[in-house]
């Protein structure tokens, strides 16, 4: 499939799927849970992007129990 045709299909699934959800889905509240999730997605994706070209020290590996003290050390050592 060409690149072009790609996203002349992608656009269609979408409008399809738009129109498909509006049509059986008459509760507001999944078109505004879906809108809240979306804000989020696109919030987390400008953050990594400018977290990386800013040079910010990525903090998920610390969240996990077994990478934390190599975190702490790390981070101890650079602000020495």
């Amino acid at each position: 499939m060409r690149n072009g045709t790609f996203w002349i299909a992608a656009a269609a699934v979408g409008i399809a799927f738009v129109v498909l959800t509006r049509l059986f889905f008459t509760n507001e509240y999944y078109f505004f849970a879906a809108y809240v999730v979306l804000q989020y997605v696109v919030l987390s994706t400008a953050w990594n992007i400018l977290g990386g070209y800013t040079g910010y020290i990525n903090s998920a590996p610390a969240r996990s129990s077994r990478s934390a003290p190599t975190v702490r050390r790390c981070c101890t050592r650079c602000r020495r």
